[in-house]
């Protein structure tokens, strides 16, 4: 295995042996949801599996959240992880494992939660174009979403194509 300290590393990637945080014990009741969460369905059978499965095992991946000022009740909110945030909440877990991230503004907040929930299989086309449409009108071109999302033009334009439908489609779709 090589390594890349001496090797000069891209502008975007972080250096080796960098530190880069750690993982927190937070009690879910000081996160609050990201109201600009891609995903909006949300069955309760299956956060209730997952729940009855972190109650047997553990959490097996730490959520991501950012520091929040402002909210009495809050202190954290959530960047991803809210099936898991919710499904402790199920099942009476008061305290999760999380990873603080600096996250600069809402675009950027919304960039990750995108990432991570778009390379998962079982978000609806329309939750998918949602995102692909904020990120847009938040200034990203077609380029940079193939790029952040890792798929061709032309599937972040299908996707998007499916907005003009009319409403009554488009909720048959989601």
């Amino acid at each position: 295995m090589t390594t890349r300290k001496n090797a000069a590393a891209p502008a975007s990637e972080p250096q080796e042996d960098t530190p880069v945080g750690g993982i927190f014990r937070i009690a879910t009741i000081r996160i609050r949801p990201f109201a600009g969460q891609v995903r909006k369905h949300f069955e309760e059978k299956d956060l209730r599996k997952l729940g009855s499965s972190m109650v047997q095992v553990g959490q097996a991946t730490p959520i991501i959240v950012k520091r929040i000022t402002g909210d009495p009740g809050h202190d954290f909110e959530l960047v991803n992880g809210e099936r898991r945030w919710r499904a402790c909440q199920l099942v009476g877990i008061h305290t999760m494992e999380a990873v603080v991230r600096d996250i600069v503004d809402e675009v950027a907040q919304l960039e990750t939660s995108v990432i991570c929930n778009l390379h998962r299989v079982d978000n609806s086309p329309l939750e998918i174009a949602n995102a692909m449409n904020r990120l847009r009108n938040a200034g990203r071109t077609i380029k940079q979403l193939t790029e952040m999302v890792g798929h061709s033009e032309g599937w972040v334009y299908q996707h998007l194509r499916l907005l003009e439908l009319p409403r009554e489609v488009q909720a048959l779709l989601d």
